[in-house]
């Protein structure tokens, strides 16, 4: 039998929508569990069964499993913070998100559209996965709400297109971080910070990962994609071969002494592997807008103009930065490079949200922990 390629498989299902779903229960310790599947279908009417189709390796689903019932969240489309909420491993997810408990005892989230109650029936093998099937008990519809949806690598609704669609690369990306979690996690409650891992996608740029420590509420949206556009992305840019380099540069608005700064940014990525840049006076709210705006499925030309252009206004607070003894610093961002094959620059490691007032010691000290985490993304250490 001819083997299938698996870069095949992936793209061919991936054109294959799929709703998400948050399969909750109440464990054998009395403790509220919760995972995001995308793999959740209808089995039986007579006798009603149901089935989800969890990792084998999933640490939740092994707590999951010890539940006495479960019950299958269907998450509606305004519902994406909710399904980073419980694609992380933090302990708090149901500090975080209101619930209330289904008949059986297992959480219901608030704002899903649906909601079925299960009892165990059976678990069989499927691979590197099992197949679980659920005898319903009880289920509600909650609103007529659009479902949120999975399709070729995006999160989307009916009548939008994905918030970003991936390739093979963002995949493994994907995949990578979220091997290296626990990595993301533990760098996050050293710095006090949020720590992304960010992909590249063509010109742009797309968060596959985020973790916060306790106390930092995240700003992220996961999928959403943003451009590679100047003063952003300049550590994905090191990685480019030199001609697609000067067209990035060639983009920065302003006089050749300001494209002169941004192509430094990009030498200082190169040659130590981070860049990082300063707070204060920055337009944070019109960035953070503009990025927004990207991501909109609905993006006219004049609104794509007003972006780039609100994009362009941020270059003068992106300089290039060295950290000096004896100076006092309040960093916006750092950004470390996950080393890649060939010197390509895949994914990037960003911690943000840092405390501020700290010196050049301090600054040196998180620029080695975000490497040595970007190391582990790699597999290198």
């Amino acid at each position: 039998m001819t083997a299938v390629d698996p870069v095949r498989f992936r793209e061919t299902l991936g054109h294959y929508p799929t709703g998400v779903v948050v399969v909750t229960c109440i464990d054998d310790a009395g403790e509220p569990q919760g995972m995001v599947i995308g793999s959740f279908t209808s089995v039986s009417l007579d006798p009603p069964l149901v089935a989800y189709f969890p990792s084998k390796t999933s640490r939740t689903y092994q707590r999951v499993r010890t539940g006495s019932s479960f019950c299958v969240n269907v998450l509606g489309a305004d519902q994406e913070d909710v399904c980073r909420l419980f694609a992380t491993g933090a302990p708090d997810k149901f500090d975080r998100a209101a619930w209330r408990p289904a008949p059986s005892g297992a959480p219901i989230l608030d704002g899903a559209v649906a909601w079925i109650d299960c009892a165990p029936h059976a678990i069989q093998d499927g691979g590197d996965h099992d197949i679980v099937l659920g005898r319903v008990t009880d289920l509600d519809v909650e609103s007529a709400a659009n479902p949120l949806l999975f399709f070729q690598g995006g999160y989307g609704r009916f009548s939008h297109r994905p918030l970003v669609a991936v390739n093979e690369d963002v995949y493994c990306a994907i995949r990578a971080a979220e091997r290296g979690r626990e990595h993301l996690q533990g760098l996050a409650e050293e710095l006090g910070a949020e720590v992304n891992v960010i992909a590249s996608h063509g010109e742009e740029m797309v968060y596959v990962a985020t973790a916060v420590c306790p106390g930092v509420r995240s700003r992220t949206v996961l999928g959403a994609p943003f451009p590679i556009l100047p003063p952003l992305g300049e550590v994905h840019v090191s990685g480019w071969p030199e001609d697609r380099i000067a067209e990035w540069v060639a983009k920065a608005p302003g006089d050749d002494d300001a494209r002169a700064r941004q192509l430094a940014r990009v030498r200082q990525a190169q040659e130590r592997g981070w860049t990082a840049s300063l707070a204060g006076g920055r337009p944070e709210g019109e960035l953070r807008e503009a990025l927004r705006l990207w991501s909109d499925p609905d993006l006219t030309p004049a609104q794509h103009r007003e972006v780039t252009e609100r994009i362009a206004r941020a270059t003068d607070y992106y300089q290039p930065f060295e950290p000096v003894d004896g100076e006092i610093y309040d960093l916006h961002s750092l950004l470390v490079a996950v080393p890649g094959p060939e010197g390509r620059v895949d994914l990037v490691v960003r911690v943000g949200q840092l405390r501020h007032g700290v010196d050049a010691a301090t600054v040196r000290g998180w620029v080695s922990r975000a490497k040595q985490t970007a190391r582990r993304l790699a597999g290198s250490e």
